[in-house]
């Protein structure tokens, strides 16, 4: 590579291009075949000249695809037919190409000879900062300036290190005997052990006797190289024979949906644009990226050349929802890969299948494909993902409100059942591992002990003085529910939280004011409740207001909480209760834990079974005592609430520290789905 060295640091450069792998070779291959590179001074920042092919790009792509025009000459080989789910079929009209990586260096690192205004810097570049006139490029080998920056490099975070991966290890072989069909290529054998993931092999054959086998893993465990060596090698001698090992190559490829573009083009002026992978080039679901990267370097330089907005490799809703399906199956059941994609070759040509992941298909095009899928699979997945916890409960909600207009007496059934089912898990469970979440270690006996000093005090508070422990346990758990639906939208001001939990408590008490009555004459208060809807009203105007002050991002899950709590008012009282504290207020305090916790929700209902149990112990002692003991709450339904006024004394300490201590070092919004 002998471009030349630029003269000054301080010269302003129309473009500058960090990054010289794929993308940025595609770009440069562009801007040649446009005369950009002709009429610009353009600064190519590299920290290595790539020389060694450190990876095969492969593509599918019809004669006419300009994608050949430009790299067709580099092709190493292409097959116009594949063995897949042990039936050979036609590729026509396409054909399956492999271009080696350092086929297209040397190829592009030539052409840039020939310019004298191209200037290539051996460097790394620590920062890009933008201005209204140019950018300017902070590197190890001096500050440059450009007044249009197209940058490929990816930071450190922008993927999930524990998301899903596809990685590879591929090794270049010559066959003792010829075994292979050169015109036929093998894609996606999975007649290889799954090891718990999708696991497939690529037979890419040369010549008879000379090839690419490729193992690729979907996972979020990305393959060993050493392991994948012998699992490969253990295949291929398996299925060819004897052969000796020319050339290998690893690797991994992120299949997540960061990065993917919301927009399909950059706000006009925008001066630093990012490329290749760190611009969502690379389509999640397959990992295919060699003509993606090529026809957003095409898009990029027509709107160069015209002076039009700079595209972006915009994915269309559609697709990208599809792409996200299956993503989420393979993260979370990798192992169910295996059957997705044998249903699917089984049944759809691959031509077909080509077309729909170049996402130029018709929706009535995809509908047979989509149909060919294991349907169940994919449901299960759409519900786990995009069917949120809160709709659910407002769904079941408008169930029992609809029964309770039609078919009240099933109501008198169906409601104790999911009462009960709700506090089975997770409404007693949420408040069960509190001995987990202690910011000073203390030893199990003494935490237990306070606990439940705690609850025993409580508990004689409503024997002694049961108005002031009703309104002590309204005002502690107001406070807890604000606190809690304050951490799950991102709003952190203790005044809001406060104000919601007294306006959502609030309204599902004052909009049942007969019921609540009677539940207070039960628990032996002497306070009186006003017969009218007014107050109910209020809370319910205020809970209207504080909708103001909930981050944008949040508004779906508000209006959704806020229809549970007004769409209780149509059944009894503690159904809608139930619904709000059950399904709601527990499942968030629930996942606000796991998370925090960062333990599965298995473990999690482990640790908590010996304290949910002894929970029960204590709700049907109090529930016994009531009918034998002369005390002021009188009746299963009266103890239940002194129940729970005991338990949750303790357990809204615990949490309150917790939201404070480590849930202070998460992020404050989390997705509850």
């Amino acid at each position: 590579m002998n471009a030349p060295q630029p003269e000054h640091t301080d010269t302003l450069y129309d473009l500058a291009l960090i990054g010289a792998g794929g993308a940025g070779m595609c770009l440069l291959q562009a801007w040649h075949q446009a005369g950009v590179l002709a009429q610009k001074r353009v600064l190519v920042l590299e920290a290595a000249i790539k020389s060694q092919n450190d990876r095969t790009w492969c593509f599918w792509a019809k004669s006419e695809d300009s994608i050949l025009q430009a790299f067709g000459h580099l092709v190493s080989s292409s097959w116009s037919s594949a063995l897949v789910g042990g039936k050979e079929q036609s590729l026509a009209p396409y054909r399956y190409h492999q271009i080696r990586s350092s086929a297209l260096y040397a190829s592009v690192q030539g052409l840039l000879t020939a310019y004298e205004g191209v200037h290539w810097v051996q460097t790394t570049v620590s920062l890009v900062t933008e201005t209204p006139t140019h950018c300017q490029l902070e590197t190890a080998a001096g500050r440059f300036q450009a007044a249009q920056v197209f940058d490929s490099r990816l930071e450190a975070d922008a993927f999930d290190s524990a998301g899903l991966w596809q990685s590879f290890f591929g090794m270049r072989i010559r066959l003792a005997a010829p075994r292979f069909v050169p015109d036929q290529m093998e894609l996606m054998n999975f007649d290889i052990v799954q090891q718990g993931s999708t696991q497939f092999v690529y037979v890419l054959p040369v010549s008879e006797t000379e090839g690419l086998i490729e193992l690729t893993r979907f996972d979020c465990d990305v393959l060993d190289q050493q392991q994948a060596e012998d699992l490969l090698t253990g295949w291929i001698t398996s299925r060819f024979g004897e052969f000796k090992l020319e050339e290998a190559e690893h690797g991994r490829i992120p299949m997540q949906m960061q990065l993917n573009p919301s927009k399909p083009h950059h706000s006009p002026g925008v001066r630093h644009i990012p490329i290749g992978t760190a611009a969502g080039a690379v389509k999640a679901s397959t990992g295919f990226a060699i003509k993606n990267m090529w026809q957003h370097a095409e898009n990029l330089t027509t709107a160069l050349v015209q002076q039009s907005p700079f595209p972006t490799p915009y994915h269309p809703q559609r697709h990208s929802f599809y792409d996200d399906l299956l993503l989420d199956i393979l993260k979370k059941t990798p192992s169910k890969g295996k059957s997705i994609f044998l249903a699917l070759f089984k049944k759809v040509p691959l031509p077909r299948i080509f077309h729909f992941l170049d996402e130029k298909s018709t929706l009535k095009e995809e509908l047979p494909i989509l149909g060919a899928l294991p349907i169940p699979t994919f449901l299960m997945a759409l519900g786990r993902k995009y069917l949120r916890q809160d709709l659910v409960v407002l769904l079941l909600l408008a169930l029992c409100v609809l029964l309770q207009w039609l078919r009240p007496a099933v109501n008198e059934l169906l409601l104790p059942v999911l009462l009960a089912l709700g506090l089975i898990f997770p409404g007693i469970p949420h408040g069960a591992v509190d001995h987990l979440l202690a910011v000073k270690p203390t030893a199990l006996p003494l935490f237990i002990a306070k606990y439940v000093a705690i609850m025993l005090a409580v508990v004689f508070l409503w024997w002694q003085m049961p108005s002031i422990a009703l309104l002590a346990f309204l005002s502690y758990s107001a406070w807890h529910f604000g606190e809690t639906d304050a951490k799950l939208w991102g709003q952190t001001h203790a005044f809001w939280a406060w104000s919601y939990g007294v306006s959502a408590l609030g309204f599902l008490l004052f909009s049942h004011p007969v019921s609540l009555q009677y539940y207070f004459t039960a628990l032996g208060t002497q306070l009186v409740v006003p017969q009218h809807l007014g107050i109910a009203l209020f809370f319910g105007l205020m809970l209207l207001f504080l909708s103001i002050f909930v981050p944008s991002q949040s508004k779906t899950a508000y209006w959704l909480s806020f229809a549970v709590i007004i769409g209780g008012s149509a059944l009894p009282l503690l159904a809608a209760f139930g619904f709000y504290f059950i399904g709601l207020h527990s499942w968030r305090g629930w996942r606000h834990l796991q998370k925090g916790l960062a333990i599965s929700h298995r473990q999690l209902f482990i640790k908590a079974l010996p304290f949910s149990l002894a929970a029960w112990v204590l709700f049907i002692g109090l529930g016994v005592a009531s009918q034998w003991f002369d005390l002021s709450f009188n009746g299963w339904v009266p103890a239940f609430f002194v129940f729970l006024a005991a338990v949750s004394a303790p357990h809204i300490l615990s949490m309150h520290y917790f939201y404070k201590g480590r849930w202070s070092n998460r992020s404050t919004a989390v997705s509850i789905k």
